[in-house]
């Protein structure tokens, strides 16, 4: 089964204002390569030849001649623009269904309501709920002979604020001038 992504992709992540390394740019990576950045609610991550025709057979795209060459940037605008439309045409859930099973890749992104639901991640554990009693990320890795230990539930904000000032070198003072929280 494939594993939903619970994040955005990169591409909406750029969109929405996030940043990336300095110098790169879509399309020079082997995981941005051989499927070009697209805009929409699924992560395809069709890399290998084999999950590629996978993926091309389920979006009805296996005799398209511009989807042929997989490793030809110069198609990567046309193909961008047909798997754009492709996605935009129908819901994330009604894709995710249909590539629900198949080997090709492309899962949906679920948001941080969502991934904890997901029976892949319930099955795995991906998630717990924390001392807090909210829904946490469990621990990772996780190892069947060397298990980690449970961690520790964060600190209160603020617990340790005059610790951190004195070791800057500051005085706790700051915190009663409403300089800092």
């Amino acid at each position: 089964m494939p594993r939903p992504a619970a994040r955005k992709s990169a591409q909406r992540s750029v969109r929405a204002g996030a940043k990336r390394p300095p110098g790169t740019r879509y399309g020079t990576g082997k995981r941005s390569g051989p499927v070009p950045p697209h805009d929409t609610d699924e992560t395809v991550g069709s890399v290998e030849p084999q999950f590629y025709a996978e993926m091309l057979r389920v979006l009805g795209l296996t005799d398209d001649p511009d989807f042929a060459g997989q490793n030809d940037r110069t198609k990567w605008p046309v193909m961008t623009q047909k798997l754009n439309g492709l996605f935009a045409a129908r819901t994330r859930d009604e894709w995710a269904k249909d590539f629900e099973g198949q080997h090709a890749c492309v899962v949906p992104v679920l948001s941080l309501l969502e991934a904890p639901q997901h029976p892949h991640n319930i099955a795995r554990g991906t998630y717990r709920i924390g001392a807090h009693g909210g829904v946490e990320p469990a621990p990772s890795p996780r190892f069947s002979v060397t298990p980690a230990p449970e961690p520790a539930p964060a600190p209160v904000v603020g617990t340790h604020t005059d610790q951190v000032l004195t070791q800057a070198g500051l005085t706790p003072d700051l915190r009663a001038k409403g300089i800092v929280k």
